[in-house]
């Protein structure tokens, strides 16, 4: 589960307008990944490679999502670390 530090989410808190604990409230369920999600997030980050059909069952979501700059500079970095670690010494 993905989850914000007090500090963060007292900052957000105060951004916003909204009492902590309002917030916090309001942000749990946004937050909290199924096993599945969870599953896809700890693969992408183990090798790089994103299941986005399973993320995203909407084909134009899809197109968008695997062109999105941020992911393919992760997907990049994933990848780079994967080889560096790989990589005889």
């Amino acid at each position: 589960m993905f989850q914000l530090t007090k500090s963060e989410l007292q900052s957000l808190a105060i951004e916003t307008g909204f009492q902590k604990n309002a917030l916090e409230k309001f942000l749990q369920p946004l937050l909290t990944l199924t096993a599945v999600e969870s599953d896809l997030i700890k693969a992408f980050y183990a090798n790089g490679n994103l299941a986005i059909e399973s993320l995203f069952p909407d084909e134009p979501i899809q197109r968008k999502v695997k062109m999105a700059p941020v992911l393919l500079w992760k997907i990049k970095n994933i990848q780079s670390l994967k080889n560096k670690r790989a990589a005889p010494e």
